[in-house]
């Protein structure tokens, strides 16, 4: 969970790692890490069977019992010294998911575009190459892992049969009873189970390691924005000489229930444009301010109450429409109805004959573009934040419901701020100003 909070939280992280390779390591490597809490409990109770054991063949002969004491920790030792093998095969494994993970959300998200030019099979052959070092390192780990589980089998069989042998040759020479013998070859059968459970803590340890080092790099990159300690409040939200990639000291107003329109032909001067007025990115140089409070020293928490983007990348979450349409609040249907009616969305109450309840597939992909970004548009209208910023929330429409979105948009957030970062026309044409 804490991984997952530094990841998607408002403030966001600064890290070389791209979604897929952080997806891998908030899935795969905590599950490895948190096997720490089950090897603690694993190695006291092989350590308090072998006790046991060892106690009882001491009292019945001190030498198999001291055979014991000695081999064992040698034993472990001896196999201890496989772990950073293992540890290093475990890594370059992950590394290799989480490049081919990576791999595959980049070549998922920019398919469109990639078809558009031609590059699908160049970016398919990349994958294919990213795929084949993931699994031989795959391979590798499991190498390293056979290696190490035939090493402790062998091992720890060759200990318990000189065990077994010496009580053997004891009770031949009356050193030992036949009781005593089979008091021994029972506990030599027992004690497999906890030094085989040591040497496998052994080698889950390796693995815990190897993706706890993975872990600790994600919960220790440092925030993209820091999170100040100030309540926000609704207000004015103000970029005030402000100078970013792309924005050469900016100023504007964004004033309580005003419709305000931004045009600009870079993706980039765009991205700094969403970024600066919900807090995602701090400015160069210049002040943002909501309220009359800098937006550095607001939490980000309470600034997402009050400010809200909805990206031009659509992403959908939830099994059904309705559940995609879940913003936190409780909404009656004639709510719903509303927001769905402004964002054009009507037909998705109709369609498919069980109406909201219909069945949304992963991201939702039973859906057509121009239906996801409408579902996105009513969500975000649904929210009902003091201050919407929409990015491009009609390019996957087309012109007939364009205009009618522009209409929806308009009414349905009448008296509340909105920021239109777009170049349509129709939308611009009925904001209050346009930048």
């Amino acid at each position: 969970m804490r991984v997952v909070r530094r990841v998607v939280a408002g403030q966001g992280i600064r890290t070389r790692r791209q979604s897929g390779e952080l997806l891998s390591i908030a899935t795969s490597d905590t599950e490895a890490s948190a096997e720490l809490l089950e090897l603690g409990s694993r190695v006291v109770s092989a350590l308090l069977g072998l006790t046991v054991a060892t106690v009882v063949l001491l009292r019945i002969d001190w030498s198999l019992g001291l055979g014991l004491v000695v081999g064992i920790p040698v034993l472990v030792l001896g196999l201890n010294a496989l772990g950073p093998l293992v540890g290093r095969h475990t890594a370059a494994q992950q590394q290799a998911i989480g490049r081919a993970a990576a791999t595959a959300a980049d070549l998922l998200h920019g398919l469109r575009p990639l078809r558009g030019f031609g590059g699908v099979d160049e970016a398919a052959r990349r994958y294919r190459s990213a795929s084949r070092t993931s699994l031989r390192a795959n391979i590798g780990a499991v190498k390293a892992g056979a290696v190490f589980v035939g090493a402790s089998t062998f091992t720890t069989g060759l200990l318990i049969t000189v065990v077994a042998a010496l009580a053997g040759w004891f009770a031949l020479q009356g050193r030992i009873t036949f009781g005593e013998l089979i008091t021994i070859v029972g506990l030599a059968a027992f004690i497999t189970d906890p030094v085989l459970n040591l040497a496998d803590c052994v080698f889950k340890l390796a693995t815990a390691r190897a993706s706890a080092a993975r872990v600790a790099e994600v919960l220790d990159a440092p925030e993209r924005v820091s999170s100040g300690t100030r309540t926000a409040q609704p207000g004015t939200l103000v970029l005030d000489d402000v100078h970013a990639p792309g924005l050469d000291g900016v100023s504007l107003a964004v004033e309580p229930g005003e419709l305000l329109g931004v045009v600009t032909g870079e993706t980039a001067t765009a991205d700094a444009v969403t970024d600066l007025l919900t807090g995602a990115r701090p400015p160069e140089r210049g002040e943002v301010t909501l309220a009359g409070t800098p937006v550095r020293d607001l939490d980000i928490t309470s600034l997402r109450r009050v400010v809200l983007v909805e990206p031009h990348a659509v992403d959908l979450f939830g099994s059904s429409i309705r559940e995609a349409l879940h913003t936190g609040a409780d909404h009656d249907e004639a709510t719903v109805d509303r927001a769905l009616a402004a964002a054009s969305a009507s037909d998705l109450r109709t369609d498919g004959g069980t109406g909201l309840d219909r069945e949304l597939l992963d991201h939702g992909l039973n859906l057509s573009g121009g239906q996801r970004q409408r579902l996105a548009l009513a969500r975000a209208l649904l929210a009902d934040r003091p201050v919407t910023v929409l990015r491009d929330p009609t390019t996957a429409v087309d012109a007939v419901t364009e205009h009618a979105i522009a209409d929806g948009v308009r009414a349905y957030r009448d008296g509340q701020a909105t920021v239109l970062v777009t170049t349509s026309a129709p939308l611009l044409d009925r904001c209050d100003r346009v930048v």
